[in-house]
């Protein structure tokens, strides 16, 4: 027969407003709890549930239930485990194993310590054993508690931890984290098998669902392809030269780099000479017959040059004389045939001011195959300097 130390009929006021209550049932179905303050407790002694008091007045809705480890589990979907100290990164070594759920062991067939991920397990540590013969799935997978110490003289003993020993115990929603090793250290682990399962049966297998390196990792993948943030996303593209399916993004840029086998400068280059739609070319100091600007004969038939040319001397610097020049040859297009032997060209003045004194604009062919261009040159007496801009109008 027990006897109480002590009894109290109505409840413990812990300090000066706040109430401790028993009862069985819900709270705030009596004047009993309808009159104690916020932040006073109760006790439902018929399943052993516990509120808080959060708002004043009278009422069960006055009342929050308190979450259980449990309670809050279930509904998260996740069944978290204690973490375990350490985690295999490989096989044990041999063993045999006996039993099945509740107190199923794994025993060492040679005695010696069990180190696991470069730790040496003692008595009391436990660990996830999930790199066996099997895997990915093997049916002696789980949490694991070293129950005999392995010695020189002595075999290792695991024994299935008493969380994670039954079948009720062990779902889909499995979760652990790992607290040491040299691999697993900081590591967060779930149970990928679908239920139902049956401990020491079901083929049980762990992904490893999170750690600081895989995390620094998803963020330099999400940058990398210009995601901004986490989530489902699948990238549409079609392409019959460089990207496919089964090449990863990093490689189709490198082969994309080596097809164009330009750097930035030029692409940008390029873009400002595309948005131009022009070639630039000049010359200083102009006071004999000078090539400005020549292009290969058997890329263009027509091209239209727009030329500006200043006096360089300070007597002379208010001169100009801006024209436009249209040129073509008598070349055979495409790559086949003779070369051209003449050139045909009309000048169009533009603007003139003064008088630039010997001042000549002639287009004529030089070279031969391949190498041929028509050229355009500017003779004057005076010195001027002369500035062009080459468009090709057609091309061969």
């Amino acid at each position: 027969m027990t006897q109480a130390f002590f009894d109290i009929e109505k409840g413990l006021q812990l300090d000066s407003t706040s109430v401790y209550l028993t009862g069985s049932g819900v709270p705030g179905a009596s004047a009993d709890t309808d009159a104690v303050v916020v932040g006073s407790h109760y006790t439902d002694t018929a399943d052993g549930a516990v509120f808080a008091k959060v708002t004043v007045g009278a009422g069960t809705d006055k009342w929050k239930k308190l979450a259980t480890e449990d309670f809050a589990s279930q509904q998260s979907g996740i069944d978290w485990k204690d973490s375990a100290r350490l985690a295999t990164d490989a096989p044990l070594p041999a063993y045999t194993q006996a039993g099945a759920g509740v107190g199923a062991t794994l025993t060492a067939d040679a005695n010696g310590i069990l180190t696991v991920d470069g730790v040496a397990m003692v008595l009391g540590d436990d660990v996830l054993v999930k790199d066996e013969a099997g895997s990915p799935g093997d049916s002696d997978h789980g949490l694991y508690e070293m129950t005999t110490e392995g010695t020189a003289g002595v075999p290792f003993v695991l024994t299935r931890r008493t969380d994670a020993d039954d079948d009720s115990e062990v779902t889909a929603s499995l979760q652990v984290g790992i607290e040491e090793g040299t691999e697993n250290d900081d590591t967060y682990w779930a149970l990928t098998t679908n239920n139902p399962i049956v401990v020491d049966t079901t083929l049980l297998n762990f992904a490893k669902i999170s750690d600081a390196a895989t995390q620094a990792e998803l963020g330099f993948i999400r940058t990398f392809i210009g995601k901004s943030a986490a989530g489902a996303e699948t990238p549409t593209y079609s392409s019959t030269n460089f990207v496919v399916n089964t090449t990863s993004l990093e490689t189709a840029i490198g082969v994309l780099d080596a097809q164009l086998g330009t750097t930035q400068s030029d692409l940008d280059q390029a873009e400002l000479d595309i948005l131009k739609g022009r070639t630039e070319a000049s010359a200083t100091n102009v006071t004999t017959q000078t090539v400005i600007d020549s292009v290969l004969a058997d890329d263009v038939s027509l091209v239209k040059w727009s030329v500006m040319v200043e006096g360089n001397l300070l007597a002379d610097a208010d001169k100009k004389r801006a024209v436009e020049i249209f040129a073509t040859h008598d070349g055979h297009i495409n790559g086949a045939g003779a070369d051209a032997t003449d050139s045909d060209y009309t000048v169009y003045a533009k603007l003139k001011m003064g008088n630039i004194v010997g001042l000549t604009f002639v287009v004529d062919v030089s070279g031969a195959g391949v190498a041929q261009v028509m050229r355009l040159l500017v003779t004057s007496t005076t010195a001027v300097d002369v500035r062009s801009v080459r468009e090709v109008i057609l091309t061969a």
